[in-house]
């Protein structure tokens, strides 16, 4: 009876196979292990910090800047930040902005562009309202429309389009 089981893995140095990886170290106490590139063997442990400076880091992005007079402000700004949101506010481009300003708008334009919004949407809800109250009165106004625009046709002389094209009249 066999007391160990071992993986294919774990047998080294058979003939037939091309690739098994190196054997670890005799003492395999912590379960940790690192490729060292020097000496090209496993070795136990961590690898060495690469960054022998700990505590400093290579690079710190910040906000602020020197005090620049921004000219649509009319004041001084230190803050990146605030340097972008003054240009948006303004409407100005600065050399050096992120993104373009979005254009002002006057508020009478603005008004305006909502109320006729608001406009639509009460003829759009009024016309909806009627056809569910009254559909077969409005099917007969749309049909006297019709009738019309077939008038308006035969005198101009289109009939044979409109009978080619497969509306009825």
């Amino acid at each position: 009876m066999v007391d160990k089981i071992q993986s294919k893995v774990f047998n080294y140095g058979n003939e037939k196979e091309a690739s098994w990886l190196p054997p670890f170290p005799d003492k395999n106490n912590s379960g940790c292990f690192y490729w060292d590139k020097e000496t090209q063997t496993f070795r136990e442990g961590r690898p060495p910090n690469p960054n022998p400076q700990l505590g400093v880091a290579p690079m710190v992005i910040t906000d602020s800047m020197q005090p620049t007079y921004h000219e649509g402000a009319g004041r001084l700004v230190e803050s990146r930040q605030e340097w972008d949101r003054l240009d948006k506010e303004t409407g100005c481009l600065t050399f050096g902005s992120i993104k373009e300003p979005r254009k002002l708008m006057d508020q009478a334009v603005k008004e305006t562009k909502k109320e006729l919004k608001q406009d639509r949407r009460k003829a759009s809800v009024e016309a909806l309202r009627m056809v569910r109250s009254n559909p077969r009165e409005i099917r007969q106004k749309l049909n006297k429309q019709a009738e019309k625009q077939a008038e308006v046709a035969k005198k101009s002389g289109l009939t044979k389009l409109i009978k080619d094209s497969g509306v009825n009249i």
